[in-house]
């Protein structure tokens, strides 16, 4: 218990039922809870550096996290964006992660009721890209955007003020001049404008 605290950094210790009386078992804990890493003092950096190898190979091996975000059009086909504090005051689409067990779908659904409190009416798969921006925010995480062309009930929204501080129904092409947005948001708007001229008839 002792040293796979000192030596290892371990956060979890196991104890085997069948195996160990309660005393015993509690005195287990209470060493391991009370021991400190040793990579963390100057006579212990031969512990410290074995430990970052095994992150380092974690972090090679770790998945990426799918993230969903929703371009959302009223029926003036103005563009849903939010303001969010936690982006440094830039535009976003709503969105968020795909938590274990959820379709991408329902993840979204969700994280668009949660942010804004609207309800999504119509909804299409729009695009698939990666997205590592911005690199200081998430560190070494990679991540994979799923974007999704969407309608809402109305276009009446209700924001979480931990999300958004303000929101707006702009036209695209004047979101892309006027306003400061994320890189995520910024390339899906220019996809999709590019997608709508395409579209146009010649």
């Amino acid at each position: 218990s002792k040293m796979a605290k000192q030596h290892n950094n371990a956060n979890v210790i196991c104890l085997g039922g069948r195996a160990l009386k309660k005393e015993r078992a509690l005195k287990l804990v209470e060493v391991f809870l009370n021991s400190e890493f040793l990579g963390n003092r100057r006579d212990g950096q031969r512990h410290k550096r074995r430990v970052d190898k095994i992150s380092a190979l974690d972090e090679k091996q770790r998945f990426p996290e799918p993230t969903v975000g929703a371009l959302i059009f009223d029926n003036k086909n103005q563009v849903f964006l939010m303001k969010s504090p936690k982006w440094n005051g830039l535009y976003i689409i709503p969105g968020g992660h795909v938590e274990l067990g959820e379709t991408m779908l329902v993840a979204w659904r969700w994280e668009v009721k949660e942010e804004t409190g609207m309800d999504i009416c119509d909804e299409k798969l729009f695009t698939l890209h990666d997205a590592i921006f911005p690199k200081e925010f998430w560190k070494k995480r990679h991540f994979i955007m799923i974007d999704y062309l969407a309608k809402p009930r109305e276009a009446k929204f209700k924001l979480d003020g931990v999300e958004g501080t303000e929101a707006v129904w702009i036209n695209p092409r004047l979101a892309l001049r006027e306003l400061r947005l994320d890189e995520f948001t910024r390339k899906a708007l220019e996809d999709y404008v590019k997608i709508m001229d395409m579209a146009k008839p010649c």
